[in-house]
């Protein structure tokens, strides 16, 4: 009999902890854009600037509820090539690998195919990356309870912007 109550309690206390674990862990996150992150520096002329404004928008647009809204252009330090366009919100994300696929394609506005995932890093959740159809662009995207975000890679193969999305996510995206 003891045993039985026990394991009732595990499952009444015990299933539901798991299941807002995640959440609490994720939720909320803190959002800023350094002038440096992951070795590449932000572009802050007046194109860029418009560009940011622009796919502050597209997020706005996308997403009803956000508590922070974010968009950036970072680029090499020496040549300023090889730009990477940076967007997403801060938000409540209730099943982050399905709102991470509608938002590689929806948030850049691209044609993508071959989405595959890649390591989340230590943040979590979901990290995923596609091609552009004609190539020689690259979006990836994360996706956790916390935060969503896509970035736009020139220049540069999978793997490598695989590998710069975590650096730019953990620059970016501070659990609070």
């Amino acid at each position: 009999m003891a045993v039985a109550s026990l394991l009732a309690v595990g499952c009444c206390c015990g299933c539901p902890a798991l299941i807002v674990k995640p959440f609490v862990e994720e939720y909320p996150v803190r959002v800023s854009l350094p002038a440096e992150a992951a070795g590449l520096v932000k572009v802050d002329d007046p194109a860029s600037r418009r560009l940011t404004a622009d796919l502050k928008r597209r997020v706005r647009g996308e997403y009803l509820l956000v508590d922070d809204v974010f968009a950036a252009v970072y680029a090499e330090p020496e040549t300023g090539a090889n730009q990477v366009r940076l967007l997403g919100a801060a938000r409540l994300v209730l099943d982050p690998k399905k709102d991470l696929e509608s938002a590689l394609g929806k948030l850049s506005r691209l044609d993508i195919t071959d989405a595959r995932a890649f390591d989340a890093g230590p943040l979590g959740g979901e990290q995923r990356c596609a091609v552009a159809e004609g190539g020689g662009t690259v979006v990836c995207g994360w996706a956790d309870h916390g935060s969503i975000g896509v970035a736009i890679f020139t220049g540069r193969s999978t793997e490598e912007s695989a590998t710069l999305l975590r650096g730019l996510r953990a620059a970016v995206i501070t659990r609070t």
